[in-house]
């Protein structure tokens, strides 16, 4: 599973559906150790041009999570975190963690049918965090 670049694409899908933002998926600036900040004032002193900001996103934890010991309900969950990076200064703009919680479903029924009810699942998720972010930062303009 490619969680993490199938978060960045849906985001990208639904950007380019729902604002007049471009965005450009850059590569290579991130952090310079383990648990540091990337340091974006690199992309301008690398001589990129129209890069203002990055909007940052990181799964932070995924799964099926469930409470009881003998075939427990299982709800799929996600978090991540969303951040909007001035590239002239490092200034975050924007800093937000999303959750999403899931139906619950026996472990059998997510398996079944080639796990169709988790694949759906993962769509719902990606779909709605994707939403979220575009809502909080660039529809309702929380930031510009």
């Amino acid at each position: 599973m490619r969680i993490q670049e199938t978060m960045r694409e849906r985001f990208l899908k639904a950007a380019s559906e729902k604002t007049r933002f471009d965005f450009t998926v850059i590569e290579g600036y991130g952090p310079a150790a383990e648990g540091a900040l990337p340091d974006y004032r690199l992309i301008m002193a690398r001589g990129a041009k129209g890069i203002d900001t990055v909007h940052e996103i990181t799964v932070r934890q995924f799964g099926l999570k469930g409470t009881g010991q003998v075939q427990p309900d299982l709800a799929l969950f996600m978090t991540l975190q969303a951040r909007v990076v001035r590239t002239v200064d490092n200034a975050v703009l924007f800093n937000r963690t999303y959750d999403y919680h899931g139906d619950k479903h026996k472990f059998a029924e997510w398996a079944a049918n080639d796990a169709r009810l988790f694949k759906e699942e993962f769509d719902r998720c990606y779909q709605r965090m994707a939403e979220d972010m575009l809502r909080d930062v660039y529809i309702l303009n929380t930031l510009f």
